[in-house]
This record gives structure tokens, sequence and C-alpha cells, in this order.
């Protein structure tokens, strides 16, 4: 990976800009494709971070109107200059080192897209499964309780449900009232 100038930060930093378009099924929705791209950018950053240590860097940031420009940071807080690379050959070879990994992370950044967002499609498709079920419950309670109200009718006041031998017309208009109440009740939960 060849290292360049940033004009906005002093110091040499790797151009890691991603310019290929990543594979995706057609079947995922844009808002998965933009959160599987946002967790891969992050994972990235956090692996590109940790090579950085790994190469005797403090850490690495991003930098540029698109933050895609990164630079390793020694322990003297700065970034590597063309003058490290000229007169610190351990520090150059460390930078040019980071490089390397940098280019390997690049390259895994189509299969890290790829199962992240296979990740996400499972996950919604689970979700959704899910929020059907949910949905449906509250119609199925309705049912039920107009199945327990049927079954239970040994009055012949013609109120399903009552449970009495014998109702009076304002039990019965009172328990037609409490039995369209909960039903609506239930019906307003499916809505």
């Amino acid at each position: 990976m060849n290292h360049s100038y940033h004009s906005d930060a002093r110091g040499l930093a790797f151009n890691v800009k991603f310019h290929s378009r990543l594979d995706s099924p057609e079947t995922a929705t844009d808002a998965q494709r933009e959160r599987a791209e946002e967790v891969v950018r992050m994972r990235w950053w956090h692996d590109a971070d940790a090579l950085a240590k790994t190469h005797g860097f403090v850490e690495c940031f991003s930098a540029g109107r698109m933050g895609g420009w990164c630079y390793p940071v020694s322990n003297d807080r700065r970034a590597v200059t063309t003058e490290d690379m000229e007169h610190d050959a351990d520090k150059a070879a460390r930078f040019l080192a980071f490089g390397e990994g940098l280019a390997e992370l690049m390259k895994q950044v189509p299969a890290m897209f790829a199962d992240e967002l296979q990740d996400i499609m499972q996950d919604d498709a689970g979700q959704a499964a899910q929020d059907a079920h949910v949905a449906a419950i509250p119609a199925r309670l309705a049912n039920a309780l107009r199945d327990v109200l049927d079954a239970a009718h040994p009055c012949d006041c013609g109120i399903q449900g009552c449970g009495r031998d014998r109702c009076t017309e304002s039990e019965r208009i009172k328990i037609r009232k409490d039995a369209r109440a909960v039903l609506a009740d239930f019906d307003a939960l499916g809505n």
C-alpha cells in the first residue's frame, strides 16, 4: 500500500478509502446495507487500531473529508513524517509494515460486509416473524374469549357466556356491555 500525504494533517497517511461496490443480495434493503456498512466500518477501524499497536504505534486515527486517511500515531503523539522515513529506519519499517497490514485488512472488507449483511438480514427476518406472532396474540385471545363465552351458556337468556341459570334483563344488558368492551379492547390491540 502506498503512503501519501494528506493536506489536513502533518505527516504521512495511508489512503484507506474503499472504492469498490460491495455486492449484496437483491433482497437486502438499503437500510440493511447501510447498517452493514457502518458495522464493517467500525470493526475495520477497531482492527486497524489494534494493528497499529502491534506495529509499535500508540493508535491510528481517521482524517479527511470522508475519513479515508489512516494516520498511525507514534509514542511522541505525532504522525509519521517524511523526515522520520528518511532518518528513522525503525519507524519507517514499522510504518511500511503497518501499511501492508492495512492492505490486508482492506482485502477483507467484501467478506466482512457479506457476513455482516447476512447476519442483519437473518436478524431482521427473525424479528419480522416475531413481530407477526406478537401482533396475532390479541386476535387469538379475542377468539379464545369468544369460544369461552360460547361454551359457557347454560341459560336461555340468549347471551352467550352469561353462565347463569336465569338472567334478568339488566343483567343481560350488563353482560353484553362487558363482553363487548372486552372484545373491543382485544380488537384494538390487534390494530
